[in-house]
């Protein structure tokens, strides 16, 4: 399966009251979720995104908009994160992503900080932008499979 480009999100949480998800795992989606308006904020443990258009869809407008990834997973997507606006603000640690690019916006985001994170594909642009412990584009092989996994480190 590949996904088509529909415009739509698989889990729309545009509306929602929670801004906390956990366990979650989205395949071959258009969008695979959207960041909720009213609390302007998506956080994400443990969760895993394969072979999506745009993991993560962040339409909030204005200013304060966030997107914290804890332990998260993007395996072959083509952007982890896609946003509308330029106020976005991007905390991730213990982040893998297989991506074309991890960020695509229209501008730079005003914050994107990785922690603990290896990222293959392009960053994307961001006002400030806080790497720490963090690989990108590593050379080599970086990951290997084993069993029903294909992203295990190979050292």
């Amino acid at each position: 399966p590949q996904p088509t480009a529909t415009g739509v999100a698989y889990l729309n949480l545009d509306q929602a009251a929670s801004r906390t998800l956990s366990n979650l795992r989205i395949c071959f989606a258009d969008q695979g979720v959207t960041t909720p308006v009213p609390s302007r904020e998506l956080r994400l443990w443990d969760c895993q995104f394969y072979q999506c258009n745009t993991a993560i869809a962040n339409q909030v407008w204005g200013f304060g908009a966030r997107n914290l990834l804890h332990n998260v997973l993007f395996a072959q997507c083509g952007a982890a994160i896609g946003t509308s606006t330029n106020a976005v603000e991007i905390e991730a640690e213990h982040v893998t992503a297989d991506v074309t690019s991890f960020l695509s916006a229209p501008s730079p985001a005003c914050k994107l900080a990785l922690t603990n994170s290896i990222i293959l594909g392009t960053l994307g642009d961001a006002t400030t932008v806080i790497t720490p412990n963090t690989a990108i584009n590593p050379a080599g092989v970086v990951f290997q499979g084993a069993d029903y996994g294909s992203y295990y480190l190979t050292q």
